[in-house]
């Protein structure tokens, strides 16, 4: 926590206001505290001592940054943005002591006090284990009513004496490992898709992401009409442009595609420009994203039968991969139901990954501290997990948790034309390098 002052109105110091009462002495500043943010994508607020730095390396260290310095000739510290000395000393050479001592001449454009900021950070749960019920439904009746069990297409949530709203508004929930998005009518949420991703995997493991403690989440599907490319010559599944329908400015924008997470790491996704409307267009970078290998692990559990891709009767699970990377079909893929933007109401989020210990059993894993945030696997899905405490380390139970090693993998990436799910014999899977990714907020005390 940084030192506290006393809020007071912005103010300008000049030496001449201070001559009458002081002779020609001479002001000297010294730094009592330094208050900021670094560049990376994972800093958080907090102090540090910046003194023996130069300006230029503190200008390329921090996004944001404050001081509050002291003076001889002042009865009260005063707090300054570092961003006013950026025009004259962004690539000086001057430590920032050295800066200080030459501005006794100098008026000074004060802030009233040093921000205050705390980490919040999101959690994770499963479903079950927080108590709440799930039901098959079909779109728009009760769980009970009587109607065939291929029209019960989406997931009824509920847990008594809990604001559903709140639990819409706040979380993201995860099915069998894929993000899906959320419906609600303030007594019930639900999840469109949901039981039909359900029966595709014959199996119903459920999560969800709490963001209360950040700020409020929406979500936004995303349709054909808002996906474009660089020019004619390109492919979608290289490199496409969405633009983003809702207004974005001071607030997170994370991206889902077929259930999977991307966070704006400015290499894979990231925005590229703002209209005047607020409405902002990202890019995603597909070359820097497995797809091939995201599409086979998802269609064992989504219903992709949207993409009409080609088939062959002999291996249904055959691509033809120019097929599948297509912009007709890859469109298709970019549109599922479990493909959408997610607005998060925070202007600074920050994400942090704690890898964890393998366990020689699949489906565990070891953590020396009580784990509350999102499991990733390597090829970026989610875990949803069991937590067990015992013999001083956290054991965490989850269900397919390994990736597979597909034939396809033992040539080279240029010669396959055809790609199926078959494994090598005798190394079919290795235990996925999973870690903790933890969402991070810095919100204002």
């Amino acid at each position: 926590m940084p030192n506290s002052i006393r809020p007071r109105p912005s103010y300008t110091i000049a030496l001449s206001d201070l001559n009458a009462f002081h002779g020609t002495d001479t002001r000297m500043y010294t730094l009592v505290t330094a208050y900021g943010l670094m560049v990376s994508k994972d800093s958080q607020w907090g102090t540090a001592d910046l003194s023996a730095l130069k300006m230029q390396e503190i200008f390329n260290l921090y996004r944001k940054l404050f001081l509050q310095l002291s003076s001889n000739l002042l009865a009260q510290d005063i707090v300054v943005d570092f961003e006013i000395f950026r025009t004259e000393y962004s690539a000086s050479d001057l430590t920032l002591t050295d800066m200080l001592q030459g501005l006794s001449n100098a008026a000074l454009q004060t802030v009233p006090a040093l921000p205050s900021y705390t980490a919040k950070r999101a959690t994770f749960n499963d479903i079950f284990r927080a108590g709440y019920k799930v039901q098959a439904t079909r779109p728009g009746s009760a769980p009970d009513t009587t109607s065939p069990a291929y029209e019960k297409t989406e997931l009824r949530i509920q847990r008594t004496q809990t604001d559903m709203q709140k639990f819409h508004d706040y979380c993201l929930v995860t099915i069998n490992g894929f993000f899906h998005q959320m419906e609600t009518d303030g007594k019930y949420c639900y999840v469109p898709h949901g039981n039909r991703t359900a029966v595709t995997a014959k199996e119903s493991q459920m999560g969800f992401v709490n963001f209360e403690t950040i700020g409020k989440v929406k979500t936004v599907q995303i349709t054909p009409e808002m996906v474009y490319k660089q020019n004619a010559d390109s492919f979608l599944s290289k490199k496409a442009f969405i633009k983003q329908p809702v207004a974005d400015a001071g607030k997170t924008v994370l991206l889902v595609i077929g259930g999977y997470l991307y966070l704006p790491d400015g290499q894979t996704f990231f925005k590229t420009s703002t209209d005047d409307l607020g409405q902002s267009t990202y890019c995603v970078d597909f070359n820097h994203v497995p797809l091939v290998e995201r599409y086979f692990e998802s269609a064992n559990y989504l219903d992709m039968g949207s993409l009409n891709l080609e088939q062959n009767i002999k291996f249904p699970s055959q691509i033809k991969l120019s097929d599948f990377l297509s912009d007709e079909k890859f469109i298709k893929y970019l549109t599922l139901p479990q493909s959408f933007f997610v607005i998060i109401d925070t202007p600074e989020l920050t994400y942090e990954r704690h890898y964890l210990r393998k366990n020689s059993f699949v489906g565990r894993y070891v953590s020396p501290t009580e784990p509350k945030s999102t499991l990733m696997t390597s090829l970026g899905k989610v875990s949803e997990y069991w937590k067990i405490y015992g013999d001083g380390q956290w054991v965490l139970n989850v269900g397919q948790a390994y990736d597979m090693e597909y034939v396809a993998h033992t040539v080279k990436p240029g010669d396959v034309s055809y790609m199926t799910d078959n494994t090598v014999p005798a190394h079919r899977y290795y235990i996925s390098q999973a870690y903790m990714l933890d969402f991070v907020a810095s919100v204002p005390n």
